[in-house]
């Protein structure tokens, strides 16, 4: 980590960052997620379930007052995309603190009278009020890292192999089928979506600075003349990029492609065999996928508070 806060130092004073907070923030991409993995029990916060739940519930009920409002129901993500992901990467943690009150534990004769209980009225509730959210925010890169996470607990937890590959194989044929169905469909998918011709530039960006990048908190500064004509024609294009909409893209372009590669290798625990499988680490790594796999697709680890979730 201090070779790592060197190298970023390094890259700001080479690109002329002109703010600090950018070098922290950039060297805390590293630091956080290394000093969680890393730090003894007792320096880790001991209430994260009723914290993250609380989060969960704020963002719910901020999304039905805006929508009550007739304004956009973004939530405290400040964004529709953001606000889906943040929701989802949450309810698991509020599922879990439901499972850890006592009240909502069903007595003996409860169980004897019927199989329902609160207990799960209040699940389907969590879960129907986080769907009305995904909805509501029309995010496909969210439906899409969440469709994905089945097939990884499939992969890690099933010792037949065919059964992961027969999995992989037929999500892949979906596709290929979608698109072979609805060609026009996507041909308007590809041509409306801003990310090809971003992350195309981008990469060039990145292999023009390979090992240093462009410096933390420059691409915005950089990438003015990477623009291209198919970037600028996109209906969502923005007057100034900020972000590549890819962290590892992000990472790469900013302080060099070898501090990208060892960033990717910190991610490597999400597509690992989770050990211990209880519920506690399943909330932690469920949220860790949603966030990081969104960040993969917009820039949800460089925004509060997904972003804070994501890399603790």
């Amino acid at each position: 980590i201090i070779g790592l806060g060197l190298w970023i130092t390094l890259s700001a004073m080479v690109g002329r960052t002109a703010d600090a907070s950018s070098t922290l923030k950039t060297i805390g991409m590293f630091s956080i997620p290394v000093f969680f993995a890393l730090a003894p029990r007792r320096w880790l916060p001991r209430n994260m379930a009723p914290m993250l739940a609380s989060l969960w519930l704020v963002h719910v009920v901020y999304v039905a007052c805006q929508l009550a409002v007739g304004f956009e129901p973004v939530g405290l993500a400040g964004n529709r995309n953001w606000s889906a992901t943040l929701a989802a990467a949450t309810m698991p943690w509020a599922v879990l603190q439901l499972t850890r009150m006592q009240t909502l534990r069903p007595k003996p004769r409860e169980l004897r009278r019927s199989k329902v209980t609160w207990r799960h009225v209040l699940y389907a509730s969590v879960v129907c009020m986080t769907l009305g959210v995904l909805v509501l925010s029309r995010c496909r890169a969210t439906w899409l890292v969440i469709a994905l996470y089945p097939l990884y607990s499939v992969a890690v937890r099933c010792r037949r192999r065919w059964i992961p590959i027969a999995a992989g194989s037929a999500f892949i044929i979906g596709l290929v089928l979608a698109a072979v169905l609805r060609p026009a469909a996507l041909t308007r998918a590809i041509d409306a979506d801003i990310r090809p011709p971003l992350y195309l530039q981008s990469m060039t960006l990145a292999v023009r600075h390979p090992l240093l990048g462009v410096g933390p908190g420059n691409f915005r500064r950089e990438f003015v003349e990477y623009r291209s004509k198919a970037h600028k024609r996109r209906r969502v294009a923005a007057a100034v990029t900020e972000h590549p909409h890819n962290e590892l893209l992000h990472l790469a372009t900013t302080v060099g492609i070898p501090a990208a590669l060892i960033w990717l290798f910190l991610c490597l625990p999400l597509v690992l065999p989770l050990r211990p499988q209880t519920p506690f680490w399943w909330a932690v790594h469920g949220s860790a996928w949603l966030i990081v796999g969104h960040a993969m697709l917009d820039k949800t680890l460089v925004q509060a508070p997904a972003s804070i979730i994501g890399l603790s």
